[in-house]
C-alpha cells in the first residue's frame, strides 16, 4: 500500500464470527469463550503457522472497535480512489 502512495496502510485478511442481532448478552459471551478456547488450542496454533495466520482472540466489543477502525481507513481509501459501485 506504501508503494500506492498510501503509507501507513496495511491490509490483511480477517474473519470474525457474528451472531444476529438481538442475541442474549450471555448467549455471545459463550460463544465468545468457545471461540476463545478454540484459538488457544495447540491444533490452530499448527494451523496458523501453517496458513501464516495471526490469533486475533478479542471480546466482543474489540471485534466492534476494530471492525469500525476498518471501514473508516479503508472507506477512506476509496474516497480517495473514487471508487464507485459499477
Amino acid at each position: 500500500m506504501a508503494e500506492s502512495s498510501l503509507p501507513g496502510y496495511e491490509s490483511r485478511p480477517w474473519n470474525a464470527a457474528y451472531a444476529p442481532a438481538g442475541t442474549p448478552r450471555p448467549i455471545i459471551d459463550k460463544l465468545n469463550q468457545l471461540i476463545r478456547e478454540a484459538v488457544a488450542s495447540e491444533a490452530y496454533r499448527t494451523l496458523l503457522r501453517t496458513t501464516l495466520g495471526v490469533p486475533f482472540p478479542d471480546s466482543p466489543e474489540e471485534l466492534a472497535a476494530f471492525q469500525e477502525s476498518e471501514t473508516r481507513k479503508w472507506g477512506e481509501v476509496v474516497r480517495i480512489a473514487g471508487m464507485r459501485e459499477p
